[in-house]
């Protein structure tokens, strides 16, 4: 990934965990 792409699916996730509460160790499978 890059450093863009790692930001976007970083923001999606922070968004996601907000309302699912997903661990951070999760949060990219």
């Amino acid at each position: 990934l890059t450093a863009e792409e790692t930001g976007r699916i970083g923001g999606m996730m922070t968004k996601k965990k907000k309302g699912l509460n997903i661990p951070k160790n999760d949060e990219f499978f």
